[in-house]
């Protein structure tokens, strides 16, 4: 390799769970000249791929990992083996788990950890860095200096509009996120905790922009990111009709009879209450899934009170019912397992699932996870209740259950 001094390498660390993440930081980084010209980006799959790279050939070098709490030891284990294997390279941590724990992450052995939404401080980090070899009083950054741990306020970006949520280049495409942050507060969730309870959303005329690029690309089947999809244009208590029109016409209008919309179906699901006449008729008229997944969480309304759900047993059925009447399928959110749960608690939501899987729905199934940044990070994992287990293979025996909630009974969140 022709040594060329002058470049920064980036390796970044892509698996079926960071992608998002990580094609939205390769996008803000492709928004950007200087470092279109003066940094290299590669894609790490496996870790035998990093092992032909001479980064001696390069100014700097950076690791990047973006990763989850259920990911967290196992990322450690491995930076730990590549620090070995490459002393002289940086190590960077963002995404969920580093923002809520980037002390740990730092003691961990990471160098620098980005703190909350990081597509602008990573490209921040970067020009400051490669011009100045400074990165002091950029905000959203942790890192560690002479032996001591300094820190900076997290960012949560007002205006994500001019931050692409994909990667054209390296043509990692990502479903298109349209909305973050939640007014909720569910105590078993990051989201408002750690990206804010007021909700941002990326306007339609950007929206188009990123359709078009997808659909040129003959990627004709158009999805979206949003903690509620139905919530799309509005502070997140009440659906805004006319901004969601707005929004599924418009791209149904570039996509023409050629392309597919999927909205209110995973990654974009939605709440019970914001399904009503007007809201399922969008959906019917211009998007193409024959199913809405919708967060329910518990069948007991006293847990659903005491996770700050906001919304009420009545308000699922009566939207999975109306869903069903405009003949989608229903896939029903339920967390087993929550603390505090009681056996009044399980068998009412063993008694929910049952009407609902009567009215043809189907049953998605997690087990709760303790996730750091909550305010139930420290409290015991969920366990199945032998009683329920039983039921839940009677769903899975009749098609009505469907999950990884087994799985997420052996997760360890250090």
């Amino acid at each position: 390799m022709v040594k060329d001094n002058s470049f920064l390498l980036l390796l970044f660390f892509l698996n079926k769970y960071n992608k998002n993440s990580i094609s939205s930081l390769l996008g803000a980084i492709e928004t950007e000249p200087f470092l279109k010209n003066n940094i290299k980006t590669k894609i790490i799959k496996k870790i035998d791929g990093i092992n032909p790279i001479d980064i001696t050939s390069f100014k700097k070098t950076f690791f990047c990992f973006s990763f989850c709490s259920p990911k967290a030891l196992e990322i450690f284990n491995l930076i730990k083996y590549l620090k070995r294997l490459y002393p002289t390279v940086t190590f960077i941590a963002g995404g969920p788990h580093p923002t809520a724990r980037w002390r740990q992450c730092i003691e961990e052995g990471f160098d620098f950890v980005f703190i909350g939404e990081a597509e602008k401080t990573f490209k921040d980090f970067l020009i400051s860095l490669y011009k100045n070899d400074s990165f002091e009083g950029i905000p959203g950054i942790a890192y560690k200096k002479d032996s001591k741990i300094l820190y900076s306020k997290p960012l949560i970006l007002e205006k994500f509009d001019n931050y692409p949520p994909f990667s054209v280049s390296h043509r990692i495409f990502s479903p298109i996120d349209i909305s973050r942050g939640c007014p909720f507060g569910c105590k078993f969730c990051q989201t408002p905790f750690l990206f804010g309870k007021k909700m941002r959303h990326r306007s339609i005329s950007r929206i188009s922009e990123y359709v078009k690029i997808l659909y040129e690309m003959n990627l004709k089947d158009i999805r979206f990111i949003s903690p509620n999809s139905l919530a799309y244009g509005s502070s997140g208590r009440h659906p805004n009709t006319k901004m969601l029109k707005t929004l599924l016409s418009t791209i149904r209008k570039i996509i023409g009879s050629n392309g597919r919309i999927f909205f209110g179906t995973f990654p974009s699901e939605t709440r019970p209450e914001f399904i009503n006449t007007e809201t399922i008729k969008l959906i019917k008229d211009y998007c193409d899934n024959n199913n809405i997944t919708i967060g329910a969480q518990s069948g007991s309304q006293r847990m659903l009170d005491m996770m700050n759900r906001g919304h009420t047993i009545r308000e699922v059925i009566e939207a999975t019912e109306l869903a069903r009447k405009w003949g989608f399928g229903v896939n029903i959110d339920i967390i087993f397992g929550l603390p505090g749960e009681s056996q009044k608690d399980i068998k009412e939501t063993i008694n929910f699932c049952k009407i609902l899987v009567d009215m043809g729905a189907k049953i998605h199934a997690h087990t709760f996870i303790p996730l750091p940044g909550t305010p139930l990070e420290n409290t015991p994992p969920g366990k199945v209740d032998p009683f329920l287990f039983e039921f839940i293979n009677t769903l899975i025996s009749k098609g009505a259950l469907f999950g990884q909630w087994q799985r997420q009974q052996s997760y360890l969140i250090p």
